[in-house]
């Protein structure tokens, strides 16, 4: 959010707070590189951080307060595929971040050092010459190589709530970590997933250092299906006491909603109401159409004559200037969103969130990094709206949903107009809104050595969403991908015929669903076999994935969004022919049998000389922890298993 009073440095100065050096100042690595001592299993890994040093600390430097942060890694390299991988470090620094020291080196499997020169040190610039990130370029590295890197920055501190992640996909044998800061402050630390608690130091007499060293952290694989960021062992801090003038709490959500509200809710000019008047009916002629259609009409009209570029430039904040130019950020967007609802008696809420498969919505530590996303909540529909170019009234980024959020409602008490902030939980859409549905009509050639298939594919809410609003922004050419790539979802290589499309605008999303018909030639569905046709009837479902895992699941299972899939094939049945094994095609996965949260069905039936294959798979939660994994694998490779049903067809 762009508060500009964000931080009161008077409640840093308030104590003695005398220039410091650098803990770290003089931090390096050992001339003469440690020998390591590596378990058997450890030698069979690709790559182990065999030692990591991480600290981060607040210190006063030139009458400013400035955050030091030093990472120091040595990792060994096992194999031909970690060296490959290794090649290049890349360095992320922040690009308000100032480099102290920075450097590399190898250490070969006889001891012999290669120490990186600086001219080693590779700069990747965008289109405005503006360094992105940088790397080290390393050469002649060989199996049972160390390579070690040391960086140590200056940086804009963060005290209203940040993270420190010190799991990765790789072991690590020792994690040295610390939080260091004036001994008149103090930091609110908190792990997360299983991150050992943080120790003072008892030697330290002029500041305050929170040490914790973690010995032998295995490393956690990424896995289908979960929200790995938000499982890895990190911690939050944040700034929380002063000592000397015995203050505190300064970052919490009830302190940061009277700040959000006078940014975004701020009185607009009467120029600007003049503007908001003049858009509002530009947008929504029909004041007397249903709420509903209002809103819809007016987030199509912003998405369509507003432009919104990323980051936050001069006037991109101001409504005023937004309604003129027709550019600002996603932040301004939401902004005039706000003041729009506002001018038009719509109640509603501002929800701030976080983004749950990386950093899920805390309410036991309540830090300001939780509230980075934002959302409006429109009360008399029940539905969430988003300035994300994508999404519409109802489907907002399905990452800020199914979590709880900071929910900010402006109210007038007496002649003051505030906000008043309230965590509650931001639900998502129900399994029926998000519905993928395939419907096919299989008519064989007549002598059975191929078939044409009428296809239709309707979708709706998240399942439609893109591409349904992009057509609104793309050429006819574009649009003709986008269609083929639609209806070719259930075979990539078939020749389509007769393609019809309705719905395919933005202004439908949400309302009406994505509708696409085709006739499919040359397709892949049959084979012969002597006398016999094979029909590849579980081909028509389109492409399904398998989730087989050898090793036991670690993670949760997080998905998405709950959404549905239905199927119907129509296959004529030529006469003088029959099919040998219907039954086949009849699942019944259901192993939630408590809440039903997950399955997949399908029956079929004979009328006359057709064969009708309905198939129902849905999906109705969102989130399972890792011991019930097995339900959400089992409802997954249930549609894998339909995916290679084969008919078979034979004379009478």
């Amino acid at each position: 959010m762009k508060i500009t009073a964000f931080l009161s440095m008077l409640l840093l100065f308030a104590g003695n707070t005398l220039a410091q050096v650098g803990y770290y100042e003089n931090y390096d690595w050992e001339t003469v590189p440690k020998k390591y001592e590596l378990t058997a299993d450890e030698l069979k890994e690709d790559e182990v951080i065999v030692f990591e040093k991480r600290s981060i600390q607040l210190m006063e430097r030139n009458e400013n307060f400035v955050q030091m942060q030093l990472t120091h890694t040595i990792k060994l390299l096992n194999t031909d595929k970690a060296i490959e991988e290794n090649n290049k470090f890349y360095i992320s620094t922040g690009a308000e971040s100032d480099i102290i020291v920075q450097k590399a080196r190898v250490i070969k499997p006889d001891g012999k050092i290669i120490e990186l020169k600086q001219s080693d040190i590779k700069e990747s610039k965008d289109e405005n010459g503006d360094v992105e990130y940088r790397y080290f370029a390393f050469d002649g590295i060989e199996k049972g190589s160390y390579v070690e890197y040391l960086h140590y920055v200056i940086q804009v501190p963060n005290f209203t709530g940040a993270s420190l992640v010190v799991q990765s996909s790789i072991d690590k044998k020792v994690v040295d970590v610390d939080i260091l800061y004036p001994k008149h402050l103090e930091y609110l630390i908190y792990p997360m997933n299983g991150m050992k608690e943080f120790q003072k130091d008892s030697t330290q007499i002029l500041l305050t250092r929170m040490a914790c060293t973690i010995t032998d952290l295995p490393g956690l694989k990424d896995e289908d299906w979960s929200a790995y960021g938000a499982a890895v062992q990190k911690c939050y801090y944040k700034l929380n006491k002063n000592l000397d003038n015995n203050t505190g709490n300064f970052y919490t959500y009830t302190n940061v909603t009277k700040i959000i509200h006078a940014n975004m809710y701020e009185p607009p000019s009467k120029k600007a109401k003049k503007l908001m008047a003049s858009f509002i009916k530009e947008a929504c002629p029909d004041s007397k159409a249903s709420l509903e259609t209002r809103i819809r009409a007016l987030e199509n009209y912003m998405k369509s004559n507003i432009n919104v570029i990323g980051g936050g430039f001069e006037g991109s904040f101001d409504v005023e200037a937004i309604l003129t130019n027709k550019i600002t950020d996603e932040e301004g967007l939401t902004k005039l969103m706000l003041q729009l609802l506002r001018e038009m008696g719509v109640a509603h809420e501002l929800v701030m969130t976080s983004d749950r498969t990386e950093n899920p919505f805390m309410t036991e530590f309540e830090g300001y990094n939780f509230l980075t996303e934002s959302l409006v909540y429109i009360n008399d529909l029940d539905m969430y709206w988003s300035a994300g170019f994508v999404s519409r009234l109802g489907f907002p980024p399905f990452g800020y949903t199914n979590t709880k959020g900071l929910f900010i409602k402006e109210v007038t008490i007496n002649d003051l107009t505030t906000g008043i902030g309230k965590v509650k939980y931001i639900n998502g859409t129900k399994g029926d809104q998000s519905v993928d549905e395939i419907n096919t009509v299989v008519t064989f050639e007549s002598d059975m050595t191929d078939c044409s298939v009428e296809l239709e594919r309707i979708t709706t809410g998240y399942k439609a969403e893109f591409p349904q609003v992009i057509f609104d922004f793309v050429d006819e050419e574009r649009k003709k991908e986008f269609r083929d790539d639609y209806l070719q979802y259930v075979d990539e290589d078939a020749k389509l015929e007769n393609v019809t499309f309705e719905n395919d605008n933005g202004a439908s999303m949400g309302v009406k669903p994505l509708i696409g018909r085709a006739t499919m030639k040359g397709t892949s569905f049959i084979e012969k076999a002597g006398d016999k046709t094979l029909l590849k009837a579980g081909m028509l479902i389109g492409p399904q994935a398998e989730m087989y895992h050898k090793e036991e699941r670690k993670l949760p299972v997080e998905t998405s969004y709950t959404r549905q899939y239905k199927r119907k094939i129509v296959i004529n049945i030529p006469e003088g022919q029959t099919v040998k094994n219907p039954e086949e095609v009849v699942f019944n996965i259901k192993p939630d049998e408590k809440n039903n949260s997950a399955g997949f069905i399908s029956s079929y039936e004979i009328k006359g000389n057709q064969l009708i294959i309905t198939i129902h798979e849905y999906y109705n939660q969102v989130s399972y922890p890792a011991s019930e994994y097995y339900i959400y694998e089992k409802v997954m490779n249930a549609a894998a298993d339909f995916n290679k049903v084969v008919l078979v067809f034979d004379k009478i």
